[in-house]
Parts: C-alpha cells; structure tokens; sequence
C-alpha cells in the first residue's frame, strides 16, 4: 500500500494551472492517485507560498509530500500577493495589469529596485533563510523542492531532496527557454505552467519516477530522467 495520499505543491506561476488533467500538478496527483492541495502565485515572491503553506488546513505530514516550486529570488514581498518582481523595470507597463489598478505600487517598486535601497544580498538571505526553515520541517514524508529559476540555491537543503532538470538545465525556466524558442517567441506566453500541454505531462511523469522511487530520509539532487522525450526546438538530451 502507497505511504502517501496528500501532495501539497505551493509556488509560483510554474504551478498556478491546476484545473485541467493535463496540467502537471493535476497530472502528476492523478498518476500517484494522490489528493492535491496547494496553490500557485504568479509573479509574487516567495512570501506568497511561505504564507500560502501556513494557512493549508491540518494535514497528517507522515503520509504528506510537499512540493516547493521556488522563485525569483530578487521579487518583492508584500501582504496584498502583489506581482513585484524585476520584471517591471522591463515591461510595457501600459499592457500591465498591477500598473493599470496600482500605478503608484509599480512606480514605487520600479524606483525601489532602481535605487541604493535594493539590497540582492538581503533577498537572497531571507529566501534562503525560509529553505532552511522548511528544511527543519521533518514530519512530512517527503520534501521536495524546485527551483523555478537558476539563481534559486539549494543547496543548503539536508532533509529532503531538490530536483534539478539535468546538469545542465538548472531550473524550470531554463526549460521553459527552451521551449520559447521553439513556438512562443514572438507572443504572450499563454502556456499552461509555462510549458506546452505536452511537456506539462512530461513534467508529472519525471516529477512522478522521482517521486516512486523515493525512501523514508532521502536526501540529496535528483534529475530528470525523461529530458529526452521533452519536446524542445533542436535540442537534443
């Protein structure tokens, strides 16, 4: 009998489509006949998901895999899941949905991270400083956690395991550019979890053999063993 019934996956905009079968998150519970519990926050810092997984109702974490997906590190915390991050300083902010409804959040962001004020070093610490809060954490069956981007470090982890694509593609992103330069290059990214539905699924499957062949206190890096069957433009694994 499987010892886990619960996935909890919390993060940022790589795991915010979670209604259809075919996004990873619903694929990757359905293949592991496991509940899905979590939510995903697009463009927030990693505030969103440190407080996101504090109001998750009770769970028994013995028989409970949690799945951090984590971010940029340099996006801003804030109490209202304001998308602020490095973004801003270059988009067309008159097509930014956070600019047209709060302007003079934007404006103050972008002359935030403009100014002497910003600190990358500070960011860096506080987001390593809640790995290392969630690495203390050991009453859950598993955790796992992501980097949605290459700056994310985790290598401070020592009670869990982090899950790095391949040796040379770090990050979730470095896949998703892999995958821009096939189709999207040119228009909005419409993408489920920024990928296409095909490499949605390809994401659950590899997540999902990590996920069986894990044991009680592992820890360390794994990888992705099915980059191969990803669909990317001229990129060969």
């Amino acid at each position: 009998m499987q010892a886990f019934n619960k996935i909890i996956i919390i993060g940022d905009s790589f795991c915010a489509s979670r209604d259809k079968i075919g996004d990873w998150p619903v694929k990757l519970t359905d293949l592991l006949h496991c509940e899905l519990w979590g939510y995903g926050h697009s463009g927030t810092a990693w505030w969103a998901s440190k407080k996101a997984l504090l109001n998750e109702p009770a769970h028994n974490k013995s028989t409970t895999i949690r799945i951090i997906v984590h971010t940029e590190t340099a996006r801003l915390p804030n109490e209202f899941g304001h998308p602020i991050n490095t973004g801003l300083l270059f988009s067309d902010l008159t097509n930014d949905t956070l600019y047209k409804n709060h302007p003079k959040t934007v404006e103050t962001a972008i002359e935030f991270y403009k100014s002497d004020l910003f600190s990358l070093d500070f960011y860096v610490w506080a987001q390593q400083a809640w790995i290392k809060e969630l690495d203390e954490d050991t009453e859950y069956y598993a955790t796992i956690h992501i980097p949605a981007f290459d700056a994310v470090d985790l290598t401070c982890v020592k009670n869990g395991i982090f899950v790095i694509p391949s040796k040379d593609h770090r990050s979730l992103r470095a896949l998703d550019a892999l995958e821009l330069e096939k189709d999207f290059t040119h228009m909005r990214d419409t993408r489920r979890n920024h990928f296409s539905n095909f490499n949605n699924v390809k994401l659950a499957n590899a997540l999902a053999s990590i996920i069986l062949k894990l044991q009680p206190g592992d820890t360390g890096e794994r990888n992705f063993d099915n980059l191969h069957e990803w669909e990317f433009h001229h990129k060969k694994f």
